[in-house]
């Protein structure tokens, strides 16, 4: 899409449309271990949830993940996590100025406009995933 309105549209008059678009992104708390897992965590301390890259290998996680990718995640007091896959963008690590960190859900059809979120940029395709792992 960003690409598209910069080809027929101003930079200014873009860049303004794209403060529009909502963009999925939360604080980076740390990460917790379930069933073997890492999972990202955005938020906590009673309820909590996040993200977590399902590498597709050996058992699929519970409830609603299934395949490879990114999945966002949830589970209330004593109970088992609920997943959701990504579907409507890229899951990218943004590292700011000040050294905090965030994950964000980045539309697809953002070209280089994504860089300018954060001072570093970080798309955590499979290829970037597995090599974490």
């Amino acid at each position: 899409m960003a690409t598209a309105l910069f080809n027929v549209l101003p930079a200014p008059v873009v860049e303004h449309v794209l403060a529009f678009v909502p963009i999925d992104r939360d604080n980076l708390c740390g990460t917790t271990t379930i069933d073997g897992v890492k999972h990202f965590v955005t938020y906590g301390g009673g309820p909590e949830g996040g993200y977590v890259y399902s590498p597709g290998k050996g058992e699929p996680l519970a409830s609603g993940a299934s395949g490879q990718g990114w999945n966002k995640w949830h589970r209330d007091w004593y109970q088992e996590a609920i997943y959701n896959k990504v579907e409507h963008g890229q899951v990218a690590f943004l590292i700011n100025a000040d050294g905090s960190e965030e994950i964000a859900v980045i539309p697809f059809d953002w070209g280089d406009e994504a860089y300018d979120l954060a001072e570093t940029v970080i798309f955590a395709d499979d290829a970037f995933m597995e090599e974490f792992d």
